[in-house]
């Protein structure tokens, strides 16, 4: 069986960070690495953790650099051949682990596994996201193209409901830094369009709601549909690529 490595980035969660942290140890199937990827961080979370007390957690330090560089830091420091990732306002519900290592033993041939997940508001109220899936199917469902089953809803997994070897982390080019594009979601737009991933419909993760989380969510599924309808008509992918981020800059008007 893969070893898994989950990396949290962290800047000022203190209110949360333990949350989170527990999440993971509690996971059915235990993780093999945790890496805290603190980012200048002023609230005591970074204090927090350098208190924390368990074998398999590394510690890394920057100052300033966001999150992407967080990320791709922690994938990069990864030891294991799969990670994950885990937002530190978000939980794992605790057969996430397992269930993403079931998906892999079944299908070895890929790479990439998430599972739905429920928005909470500040309190862990829980509250289903609107994905709209084809039919029921225990085992899981084959994403080659999500584009039409989400248009106006929200995206089929986040971050934080993901697991994914590091090898096609690195082949896809990490989090991008700098782009326009919130730089996770962005990330998620490449797997979508370059991947195949075995999608759960089991709910083993809460995901903390953003400001602006649903009009940004409507932004990216007319991203991905105008991406889409680019490719099918055959424009070139830099050119399909380059004027759909502008389109986003400018902001869709749905």
């Amino acid at each position: 069986m893969n070893k898994l490595s989950v990396v949290i980035p962290l800047h000022n969660h203190i209110e949360s960070i333990e949350r989170a942290l527990n999440s993971v140890l509690n996971q059915y199937e235990k993780v093999d690495e945790i890496i805290v990827v603190d980012d200048g961080s002023t609230d005591g979370s970074l204090e927090f953790i350098q208190s924390f007390s368990y074998d398999n957690l590394k510690l890394i330090e920057q100052s300033g650099l966001g999150v992407a560089a967080a990320l791709n830091k922690g994938v990069a420091s990864a030891e294991n051949t799969h990670v994950a990732f885990l937002d530190p306002a978000d939980t794992w519900l605790p057969f996430f682990t397992l269930e993403m290592k079931k998906l892999e033993q079944q299908h070895p041939h890929l790479n990439i596994f998430a599972s739905r997940y429920q928005f909470v508001d500040s309190h862990q109220n829980p509250a289903d996201a609107k994905i709209r899936l084809p039919s029921a199917n225990p085992n899981g469902y084959l994403l080659s193209s999500f584009y039409d089953a989400n248009k106006r809803n929200d995206l089929p997994f986040v971050i934080s409901s993901m697991f994914i070897s590091k090898a096609r982390f690195e082949k896809l080019g990490g989090f991008p830094i700098g782009n326009g594009i919130d730089a996770q979601q962005d990330f998620l737009l490449k797997i979508l369009e370059r991947s195949e991933v075995l999608y759960s419909p089991n709910i083993h993760v809460h995901h903390q709601r953003k400001v602006n989380e649903n009009t940004e969510n409507s932004k990216l599924s007319a991203l991905l549909s105008s991406r889409l309808f680019g490719l099918m008509n055959g424009l070139p992918l830099n050119s399909v690529l380059k004027q759909s981020k502008t389109n986003y800059k400018k902001g869709w008007q749905l």
